[in-house]
């Protein structure tokens, strides 16, 4: 490869990328995934290039201009990877043509799959190794209900290192920073998930202080646990990267033990929990046992090298906020965002540059207004509009409240909350009220549906009888089978209407389920109105 050919467009990632790659040695190993690669930045780059040049060939020259980046019309090329190293290089090389980068979901049924390819109008699909049975189901698709040749690569991941020193920044190839950079997923838990467009300065943070939680230019290691297609798994393996730090990537879903092995053998200085891990991982070192202080230094060992205690996702329950204070030795903060919002804030202060509106003053719909806002859904130009308000701000579907200044998080209107009579029940209350009990291990409370056998859950209810009043407490009761899961999204949250569907209705209801007339029979009923919780 002839060093004339080492550049990079003026594309901010890529300057992050480049500039980190040039802060480090050439031996130091910036990702090891579940595949066995660990690779360095001059691999790295080295590989980048070679899948660009190789794209570059296939993509009809039509789609590109007369400095050699991709048209505005072809900007998005799709990838069929998972979050691993060749996940990274296909994301670089598409962004090294001044794409925008669009995964897909290897786990996906390959009609979704094709409705994302549909919507980026995309006719290239990079692949890597462990995904080949995938593409050719999808091309097969494809090819049968629209009549497209999609146009398919895999991902370059064995060419030879490069110098560092031979790359450079072209700056005649400037690019929009506020232009599409990459699409990630929505979590899907009020429906299908979609395609959020983010810019390209998205990913390209500048360095300050690690309260924060926003990640600094400068070395130490990190975990990804997230799916290739969502936000998480972008930020915590190409951000991770493009900012001089080394990553661990896992195969995806990752188990709480999949996370926990890493802290235990290896100093984790920046990782972002989630609730459900959080969870996960306090039952494996602590079991049904008190935390003593004997237990206490010996967990705290292994995660002394973390800078903040964040979680996102969701709202975690006391007892398990207890124990990680106590072993982390840091406060437990919650961060709020959504993938449309490209970045994150507190749940307690407004985080700088962010506006909020509330739709009843300082209560209500949350609506919110950030300099990193999403530039829309992909394909859906219909559905971004519906999304923004007249002065442009973004309808969160979450109900909060202002108070002292802080925002109060109390869950999704559609999803956490009940009507039941003139009250609006808060399912997160009762959820969180649950988990305080020993012998519950997870909670998800749904509308109850009509109809079933009336018998009595007498434990939990007398049990709740402190925390909640008569109207918030559980009617009926599932107890999940040992093969049986809770559906959930990536960071951990349960969806509810699925909930629903997979485990009080008999039938297919849809994810517009309103209400049934035949659960299943073990769904347990109490002797109470036929509205109440589940």
């Amino acid at each position: 490869m002839a060093n004339t050919a080492l550049h990079f467009p003026n594309d901010p990632v890529l300057v992050k990328l480049l500039g980190s790659a040039n802060r480090v040695s050439s031996s130091h190993v910036i990702i090891k995934d579940f595949v066995g690669f660990e690779k360095t930045y001059s691999e790295l780059l080295s590989d980048v290039f070679k899948t660009r040049d190789q794209l570059k060939s296939l993509i009809p020259a039509s789609n590109f201009d007369e400095r050699g980046l991709l048209r505005e019309e072809s900007v998005y090329v799709t990838a069929l990877t998972r979050t691993g190293y060749e996940y990274v290089v296909a994301f670089f090389a598409v962004r090294a043509l001044g794409g925008a980068y669009v995964p897909l979901d290897p786990r996906a049924v390959v009609e979704r799959q094709a409705v994302v390819v549909s919507n980026a109008k995309a006719n290239c699909v990079l692949f890597d190794r462990g995904c080949a049975v995938e593409l050719e189901r999808l091309r097969a698709y494809v090819d049968k209900t629209e009549g497209k040749s999609l146009i398919t690569l895999p991902v370059t991941f064995d060419s030879p290192p490069i110098s560092v020193t031979d790359v450079s920044i072209d700056e005649a190839l400037y690019l929009d920073p506020n232009g599409p950079g990459f699409v990630c997923m929505t979590s899907g838990t009020t429906g299908y998930s979609k395609g959020v467009v983010i810019k390209r300065t998205t990913l390209t943070y500048h360095p300050v202080n690690l309260a924060s939680g926003i990640l600094e230019e400068k070395g130490g290691t990190a975990i990804n646990y997230n799916e290739s297609h969502w936000l998480g798994g972008m930020k915590n393996t190409v951000e991770t990267i493009a900012l001089g730090k080394k990553v661990f990537a896992l195969e995806c879903p990752a188990s709480a033990k999949d996370v926990l092995e890493i802290f235990m053998h290896n100093q984790i200085t920046y990782f972002i929990f989630n609730p459900a891990l959080l969870r996960g991982m306090k039952d494996i070192l602590l079991g049904h046992e008190e935390l003593t202080e004997e237990k206490r230094e010996k967990f705290s060992v292994h995660f002394k090298w973390l800078d903040f205690f964040f979680c996102i996702g969701g709202l975690v329950d006391q007892p398990t906020v207890n124990f990680w204070e106590a072993v982390v030795g840091l406060p437990l903060q919650n961060r709020y965002g959504a993938s449309e919002l490209a970045d994150v804030g507190s749940v307690g202060k407004i985080a700088p540059g962010i506006k909020v509106k509330l739709s009843e003053g300082t209560y209500g719909r949350l609506l919110i207004k950030s300099p990193n806002r999403f530039l829309g859904y992909l394909g859906n130009e219909e559905a971004t509009r519906a999304v923004f308000d007249e002065e442009g701000y973004y309808k969160t579907g979450d109900i909060a409240e202002l108070k002292d200044g802080e925002i109060l998080l109390h869950g999704r209107e559609r999803d956490d909350y009940i009507v039941f009579g003139n009250s609006r029940i808060s399912t997160l209350k009762v959820e969180h009220s649950l988990l305080r009990l020993p012998y519950i291990a997870a909670a998800c409370v749904v509308a109850r549906p009509p109809g079933g056998d009336k018998i009595t859950l007498a434990r939990i209810r007398a049990d709740l009888e402190g925390d909640l009043d008569l109207a918030m407490r559980p009617t009926v009761l599932r107890i999940l089978e040992p093969d049986e899961e809770l559906p959930d999204t990536a960071t951990g949250k349960p969806i509810k209407r699925q909930v629903i569907e997979d485990f009080f209705y008999d039938g297919d209801c849809g994810r517009d389920f309103v209400s049934v007339d035949n659960p299943p029979s073990r769904v347990e009923f109490c002797g109470l109105p036929a509205l109440g919780t589940a």
